[in-house]
């Protein structure tokens, strides 16, 4: 039965250890991905038991594959990769023994896997419109906010950065030096990031903050030393331009 059925295996086998080489992806669903891993190292297994020459995954083989699989894909946002990053040096440590046991490994991701995205609904317009809403939008009506470019709140300063006990840089590194990091540096990188996400992001507010408040002050007090000095239209039009320059070189 095993010769008939050996090319069945071997394009079983093939199909299961390709998916156990293929990382994860942010934009797919978990728990189906999880299933399907399960499922494949089972193959593997099942084709071994019946005769055909291959080697079934170990428990720390399979703990290995798999973490390299939620950490070698597409990634995720920072704070994304700081959570799932946080589970691997959890299992790393090996505490409870993970590295030997996958579904204690698989039970400690799942806990810190964010959770599915849930579909916006959209609002009817005229249930959820207001009075105050349609004037605010006739009077904004083809007038359109510029957004600036966003601050990382992680820009690299030579000299200024640590080294880890891995040899990596601890700053705000990008996708292409992670995808050469190994998976100790990578862990060691993420468990730094989890600890100073929330403090940069705090500090970039901060100055935000500060550096409106004080373009407001400073506009408020021009405005007040025009008025003041009583002008007339040709010398208001050069103070308005001394204005913003002013008020751009803050």
């Amino acid at each position: 039965s095993l010769l008939i059925n050996k090319a069945s295996w071997a394009s079983r086998v093939d199909k299961a250890k390709k998916f156990i080489g293929t990382p994860w992806t942010f934009g797919q669903s978990y728990a189906p991905w999880h299933s399907s891993f399960v499922h494949h190292c089972s193959v593997i297994h099942e084709a071994h038991d019946a005769g055909y020459p291959c080697s079934p995954l170990t428990e720390t083989q399979k703990v290995d594959h798999y973490l390299r699989c939620l950490t070698k894909g597409p990634q995720g946002s920072q704070t994304e990769m700081a959570h799932l990053m946080s589970a691997v040096v959890q299992i790393k440590k090996n505490n409870d023994g993970e590295m030997s046991n996958f579904q204690l490994a698989s039970d400690t991701i799942l806990q810190m896997m964010p959770e599915e995205p849930k579909k916006r609904q959209k609002k009817d317009p005229v249930q959820h419109a207001h009075v105050s809403d349609v004037s605010d939008a006739k009077s904004r009506s083809g007038k359109k906010k510029k957004k600036g470019k966003k601050s990382s709140g992680y820009n690299h300063v030579p000299g200024k950065e640590t080294t880890g006990e891995t040899g990596i840089d601890l700053r705000h590194h990008t996708e292409e030096e992670i995808d050469e990091m190994s998976m100790d540096q990578q862990v060691e990188y993420y468990e730094w990031m989890a600890k100073t996400t929330n403090n940069e992001r705090n500090k970039e507010q901060n100055a935000s903050r500060k550096k409106d408040k004080k373009q407001k002050a400073a506009i408020s007090a021009l405005k007040i030393e025009l008025q003041a000095q009583g002008t007339d239209e040709s010398e208001e039009d050069d103070d308005s331009a001394g204005l913003l320059a002013q008020i751009a070189a803050l």
